[in-house]
């Protein structure tokens, strides 16, 4: 009997299928006469004209989109940067420098290690000199990682030719750092044409002298064979400083450096966009700045700190919220 009402199922579903000759009104009316119900596409619209929709429950009707709470976020950065210079030593090797390299080697070896804790901002100091040169010797306690030393030997004659060659091997310099070359030589120099003096693609070098300046002012420690002039020619038209170097310091030179050294005052870049309708809160070393000592610029995101509110690498922490 199962069998027999699948098989008469299955005919009246091929019947539902409007063949030539055929229309659905017959099939439906010997469905009836079986007691089988069809359900086509005529019957299930119906259906479904005849099912009401479904009203929504009240919760959905009290539905409401939930509320965007802002994220407090606070940026830290440091402002008013020293620009950054490298340094490069040169050292007459000659034999006149025999009375001067007793004091040169443990001056050059304390400045090198001292440097990195005074205000001017170093990148490298190449040190270039002859490891064999009388009386010379440079010896670290603690070598820092950016003293480099180079083997060279140089008279007062070839300086500028040597730096030159040294600039040629395309030493790896700190980026955006400008040069500062250090002669140091108890002898005269040619006087160099300053239009040949080296330089590199968007870097100045600015050259400075520890030289011989009175002839007669030699004493056991340091006797020097010439006074450089040339080099205080050449030194003084490029406003680089000039050292006695009988003076046995480097007081000028740090003095110089320290008075010429760069501020960089950038605009801080913030990573999101504060909210509508709420305020920056900007604070340096502490201290809030009041509204009219900084400017903001919502579009780009760049708030730019007044000159004398920003001590040099001061902290700066911005607050707000996004």
């Amino acid at each position: 009997m199962i069998h027999s009402k699948l098989l008469l199922s299955a005919m009246i579903l091929l019947m539902t299928i409007h063949l030539p000759g055929c229309n659905g009104t017959e099939n439906q009316d010997f469905a009836e006469e079986e007691g089988i119900t069809i359900s086509g596409p005529e019957t299930a619209e119906a259906v479904a004209a005849s099912s009401p929709a479904d009203p929504l429950s009240e919760d959905k009707e009290n539905e409401t989109t939930p509320e965007v709470i802002p994220t407090a976020i606070a940026e830290s950065f440091t402002g008013a940067l020293r620009e950054p210079r490298d340094l490069i030593f040169i050292l007459d090797s000659s034999a006149s420098m025999s009375s001067e390299n007793n004091f040169l080697g443990p001056l050059i070896s304390a400045y090198a290690e001292e440097i990195n804790n005074s205000p001017i901002k170093v990148g490298k100091v190449f040190i270039l000199y002859s490891p064999t040169a009388p009386n010379l010797n440079i010896v670290f306690n603690d070598q820092p990682n950016n003293v480099i030393l180079v083997p060279s030997v140089s008279d007062s004659d070839e300086m500028v030719t040597d730096l030159t060659n040294f600039l040629a091997t395309e030493p790896t310099l700190t980026p955006e750092a400008n040069l500062e070359v250090i002669f140091i030589a108890d002898e005269e120099i040619d006087a160099p044409q300053l239009n040949l003096f080296p330089t590199i693609a968007g870097k100045q070098i600015r050259p400075h002298a520890v030289v011989g300046l009175e002839e007669d002012n030699n004493d056991g420690d340091c006797r020097i064979g010439e006074e450089g002039a040339n080099f205080v020619r050449l030194v003084t038209q490029l406003k680089g400083s000039v050292t006695d170097i009988c003076s046995e310091n480097f007081e000028v030179l740090n003095n110089f450096l320290t008075d010429t050294t760069e501020i960089k005052n950038n605009p801080f870049q913030l990573t999101q966009t504060p909210v509508d309708g709420t305020e920056l809160t900007v604070s340096v070393n502490g201290q809030t700045l009041e509204k009219n000592n900084y400017l903001f610029d919502k579009e780009q995101l760049s708030l730019y700190i007044f000159d004398q509110y920003l001590p040099v690498e001061s902290e700066v922490i911005v607050n707000y919220s996004y």
